[in-house]
């Protein structure tokens, strides 16, 4: 286990190497300052990809590979993010890093592209200073695939297109997501998934994994039962979500006047 002064960095089993902005390195050594936009303010996009392990033929087989990354240059374009490394070198670092790795099993990949620093004074500007990372770790696919979730509704809204582009897989919009998942486990649904709805009432995304491109490729989005978080958990129709304050939290979700 990697320790930082007593502290945990990554307690799951990974491998040696990872690669950042442009070379191979130690896996310890793929850090960021607290102090980039990207350790400060969540200013740094990603994706999320899955490589399977197949025993026949002994290789691993990455999942929609130029899918993911087409939807990395969609969300760096939405954030006036210019990428130092362009997608060939991306696609190939990618495929590279996962062959060092040498798992002979299921992984999970995360690519980011992320802001350094911006100058004195302005520190939510796009500034040029960018950077690359990659990281794998072994990852079996989920028995929930199987077995299925527990799900509910989520109290808390859907972000925007217009407030903050959820097309845009940002790491910061995820905090939508953080808030859902974790009042569905406070709620006791568990494993939990959660689903967030728009101020319009129509069910979106849920706060697990997505594919490539889901919000173009879906086919309707459903009107949704609004779901009371209370002890019988009952069920109500509605033109719009619900704009009650957090039972559990006791918070207002708006500003008041």
């Amino acid at each position: 286990m990697d320790t930082n002064a007593g502290r945990s960095i990554f307690p799951a089993p990974h491998p040696s190497v990872a690669w950042m902005d442009g070379d191979f390195v130690n896996w310890e050594q793929c850090t960021l300052h607290v102090r980039t936009q990207a350790g400060f303010f969540g200013a740094n996009i990603f994706e999320g990809l899955r490589a399977y392990w197949d025993e026949a033929t002994q290789k691993s087989y990455i999942f929609r590979l130029d899918d993911h990354l087409k939807r990395l240059e969609q969300s760096m374009k939405i954030m006036r993010m210019k990428s130092r490394f362009d997608t060939p070198t991306l696609r190939r670092a990618t495929i590279d890093l996962l062959s060092r790795c040498e798992f002979q099993a299921h992984a999970q990949i995360n690519l980011s592209t992320y802001f350094r620093y911006s100058g004195p004074g302005e520190p939510l500007v796009a500034t040029e200073d960018t950077g690359a990372h990659i990281t794998a770790i072994p990852l079996p696919r989920s028995p929930k695939i199987e077995k299925g979730v527990a799900a509910a509704i989520s109290t808390w809204r859907r972000i925007s297109d217009d407030c903050i582009p959820p097309r845009a897989k940002v790491a910061a919009n995820y905090q939508n997501s953080r808030l859902a998942q974790n009042e569905a486990r406070f709620k006791q649904f568990l494993p939990a998934r959660s689903r967030l709805s728009d101020e319009a009432a129509f069910a979106h995304t849920h706060t697990g994994r997505f594919l490539p491109g889901s919000r173009s490729q879906c086919a309707s989005r459903p009107q949704i039962l609004l779901v009371e978080h209370d002890d019988t958990m009952s069920a109500y129709s509605g033109d719009r979500a619900g704009r009650r304050p957090s039972a559990d939290l006791n918070i207002r979700r708006t500003e008041q006047p």
